[in-house]
C-alpha cells in the first residue's frame, strides 16, 4: 500500500467517523416511534416542536401550541402507564375537569377531559396510546369556542409516524 492510500484511506474513515458524530448529535434516538398529526381542529396550530431530555424524566418529543410556555402541547414519550380512568362525564362546557373514556372511529381508546384555565383558557386533555408511544394532548382554545368529538376523533386518528431529525434539543439536569 503506498503512502496516498494510506492517507486516502484515513482521510475517507475520519470524514465518515465525523459524518456519523454528527449524524448522531442532530438526529437524536428517543426510544420509541414519533407521531404527528395531519389534522388539527378549527382555530388550532402548531408554533415550535423541541426533543427535552431530562436525567429525572423520560425523553420527551413537545410540539407547543402557544408560544409563551409550553404548558399546552402535545407531549409524546414511551408508554409507560396507562391513559387513566374517568368517572364518564365529560362535558364541554365545564369549569372544573370532567373525563370520559372514548373510542375514535379507527377504535383508538383515548381519555378525554375538558375545564377552563384561569377563568380564561378553555383546555381539552387527551391522552391515548399508540404503537407503545403515550400521546399526552392539551389543547388550550378561548371559552367561546369548542371543539367538538367529530373534530377530536379525526385529529386522534389523524396521528401518523414521523422523523425527529432536525427538531431542536433541550438538554436540563432537572434543577
Amino acid at each position: 500500500m503506498t503512502r496516498k492510500h494510506i492517507i486516502v484511506t484515513i482521510a475517507v474513515s475520519l470524514s465518515v467517523a465525523t459524518g456519523f458524530a454528527f449524524s448522531r448529535l442532530y438526529n437524536t434516538d428517543v426510544g420509541f416511534t414519533y407521531y404527528e398529526p395531519t389534522f388539527l381542529p378549527p382555530g388550532i396550530s402548531i408554533k415550535t416542536k423541541r426533543i427535552s431530555m431530562n436525567k429525572y424524566a423520560p425523553t420527551q418529543v413537545e410540539q407547543n401550541f402557544r408560544t409563551e410556555d409550553w404548558v399546552y402541547t402535545i407531549r409524546e414519550y414511551r408508554a409507560i402507564q396507562e391513559i387513566g380512568d374517568a368517572e364518564q362525564n365529560y362535558d364541554a362546557k365545564s369549569i372544573h375537569p370532567t373525563c370520559s373514556i372514548e373510542n375514535s372511529p379507527k377504535m383508538t381508546k383515548y381519555r378525554l377531559c375538558h375545564w377552563i384555565d384561569y377563568d380564561k383558557i378553555d383546555v381539552h386533555e387527551i391522552k391515548f396510546i399508540k404503537n407503545g408511544t403515550f400521546i399526552d394532548i392539551r389543547i388550550p382554545t378561548n371559552t367561546s369556542g369548542t371543539i367538538s368529538i367529530e373534530d377530536i376523533n379525526k385529529f386522534i386518528d389523524s396521528f401518523h409516524k414521523k422523523s425527529t431529525n432536525g427538531l431542536p434539543v433541550l438538554r436540563t439536569n432537572g434543577a
